[in-house]
């Protein structure tokens, strides 16, 4: 795992080229302490900062070509560049290296563009083609891995975090507040936007050409939803994902370093450490975090797996305290992130590191198995179809529009208004009703007219309608933009490499083979892996509830930190922003610690916000 930077065509000497990428280098340290480089080649000059984690002693970056034609920086990892090497050497190429970074330079050379379809693994890099005089940038399927760009005319500026776009002074830092809507809306900024207007994220799957000037961005992969036709019983389906998940965890094995797994004691993480138990030749060492309220403690349930399996065990304790943290949380994401399991999520990965460097985890199996409750709870809303559809938009979709936002009723009255836009999957499920009422009147009149759901109408590849089509969404925006960020900053943070077997694509377009009936049986998500968890776990473990990964919000904030969150969103600072109405902001933080009405999420989402105010607006992100 590393971090990237780089620009082509910036004017100045090579003294000052060189200042600049190492400024840029400078501000993601974390991501490689073992290493650093910088190479300036023709119009082109790349950063790198390296945690390495194969071939230690060979693998430096940025890494080049014998003749200087091609120049690549790379993070992540490819993990079957065995594989691939051997078909290179076969086709006469000649490797001076054992690293996964040199497959990339000779798999260009070889294929071009069309390498991507070859690789499995989590990355994003940049190579630039001398010759041609092109940047050739890609991301990975999923989007485990970040690219953030800056394009004109007369250059492009990349890196995998945006504080290093903004070391280079000629990065504009406007605000662009349909971004900064998108953040109230989803609790993240969805691809290609950012919170700022000249800076954009390459999407996952898809792929960027930078050449005289000119930025073309074109989709390389997408997920198909479709029958396996190799699978006709249950049993079939539970026998291949057996196979292929196993694979997908034995290639994640491959480390020159110390490898470990989290382990929550929930079913996606448990079936990892078990399929790791498996094949590894030593106990997996397993980390879990907890707390101290007992409804969000799953310290007992991770005992039970780790017993079963022999695993050496360490636990870690998350108080109210912790949130000193929470203004190098909110730099490292770069962006404003609402997301709270990001504290639990800094703190595993700070005490993963003091054993391990790589560490893999249970991610995407809510959004591949079908284990969300939204997704269990769709049928709720059958029984209002029997109502005639205009009938339904006019009555229910005026009250929705009228109530008070606080008014009992009013978020069902807009969902069944917009009954047919929710089963297509279009409609946002957290924060806009409360969002309406908070903005700010000049804030506010700048977006009424935009509808935040249309960040996914670019994906025309989802399914018309369905579980499916929730699932698709969920995995093209809501896993890469939240889940995968906040595994990304919050483990590079601690200079950990974090591994998803589930994020796999093999198992990932196998599941979206598996018919929506098998998805969801019995009133249980995760049918298919359940089953195949079955073969190797405890029913304790099968049986336990779904338990999200978060803190406890709501009694923090009406115990240790309500004086915290008061002075932030009561702060001269926070008021002459401007952006919300400050009665609103008050009568929240209020009613919160009454207890009346749980607020937690809205107050957390505005702290985030005004921290991040603070870092990247108010400060000089190059000093901090």
């Amino acid at each position: 795992m590393c971090g990237i930077t780089g620009y082509v065509l910036r004017s100045g000497s090579a003294e000052s080229k060189r200042q600049v990428l190492e400024a840029m280098c400078g501000l993601i340290s974390y991501r490689g302490p073992d290493g650093s480089g910088v190479l300036i080649q023709g119009q082109a000059a790349l950063g790198h900062r390296r945690l390495s984690i194969i071939d230690l002693a060979g693998g430096a970056q940025p890494m080049a070509t014998p003749d200087g034609s091609l120049t690549v920086v790379f993070n992540g990892e490819i993990y079957n560049f065995p594989e691939l090497k051997r078909e290179l050497i076969d086709k006469g190429h000649s490797f001076r290296t054992n690293s996964d970074t040199e497959v990339l330079l000779h798999g260009y050379a070889a294929y071009g563009t069309k390498l991507l379809a070859k690789l499995n693994g989590m990355f994003a890099f940049a190579l630039w083609d001398d010759k041609r005089k092109v940047l050739f940038a890609a991301r990975d399927r999923m989007g485990k891995k970040p690219f953030y760009y800056h394009a004109t005319g007369e250059r492009i500026i990349f890196a995998s975090e945006m504080k290093s776009l903004l070391a280079e002074p000629e990065v504009p830092r406007r605000l662009d507040p349909e971004a900064i809507d998108d953040f109230f809306s989803f609790g993240y900024i969805p691809a290609p936007r950012t919170a700022f207007l000249d800076v954009q994220k390459l999407r996952p799957g898809h792929f960027l050409l930078w050449e005289d000037g000119k930025t073309r961005v074109e989709k390389y992969w997408d997920v198909r939803y479709a029958p396996d036709p190799d699978c006709k019983t249950e049993n079939d389906y539970v026998d291949k994902l057996e196979t292929l998940l196993q694979a997908a965890v034995k290639r994640r094995l491959i480390s020159d370093v110390p490898l470990g797994a989290f382990l929550s004691g929930g079913l996606d993480s448990s079936v990892i450490v078990g399929l790791m138990a498996r094949v590894s030749g030593e106990p997996v060492r397993t980390f879990t975090i907890g707390f101290e309220e007992k409804e969000f403690n799953e310290l007992e349930d991770a005992r039970v797996v780790s017993d079963a399996f022999g695993t050496l065990h360490r636990e870690h304790i998350v108080r109210p305290d912790a949130l000193s943290i929470l203004p190098s949380l909110v730099w490292h994401f770069d962006e404003p992130f609402a997301d709270s399991s990001a504290v639990p999520t800094y703190y595993v990965c700070q005490a993963a590191r003091r054993e391990v460097t790589v560490i893999l985890s249970g991610d995407g199996g809510d959004e591949l198995f079908a284990g969300y409750n939204a997704y269990l709870g769709r049928d709720r809303y059958d029984k209002y179809k029997a109502i005639p559809a205009p009938l339904r938009r006019m009555v229910c979709g005026t009250a929705g529009r009228l109530l008070p936002w606080n008014a009992p009723g009013r978020n069902l009255m807009r969902r069944l208004g917009h009954l047919e836009a929710f089963e297509r999957g279009d409609i946002p499920e957290l924060f806009p009703p409360i969002k309406e009422a908070l903005y700010a009147r000049e804030w506010g009149r700048k977006l009424t007219e935009r509808d935040p759901a249309s960040v996914f109408a670019y994906w025309e590849g989802a399914p018309a309608s369905g579980l499916s089509r929730l699932q698709y969404l969920d995995t093209k925006v809501y896993l890469p933009e939240d889940i995968l960020t906040k595994v990304d900053r919050m483990s590079m943070a601690n200079s950990l490499e974090t591994r998803a077997p589930l994020l796999d694509y093999t198992v990932v377009e196998f599941a979206a083979s598996i018919p929506p009936a098998l998805q969801i049986k019995d009133g249980k998500g995760k049918y298919i892996l359940r089953k195949l968890a079955g073969r190797f776990l405890t029913p304790r473990v099968l049986a336990k509830k779904k338990q999200g990964f978060a803190i406890p919000r709501e009694k923090w904030f009406q115990g240790a930190l309500r004086d915290f969150a008061r002075d932030i969103l009561t702060s001269p600072r926070f008021r002459q922003r401007g952006f919300f109405r400050q009665d609103m902001v008050e009568m929240m933080l209020r009613e919160h610690d009454r207890g009346s009405r749980d607020y937690s999420i809205w107050i957390w989402s505005l702290i985030n916000f005004e921290l991040w105010n603070q870092a990247f607006l108010d400060g000089d992100t190059r000093k901090i």
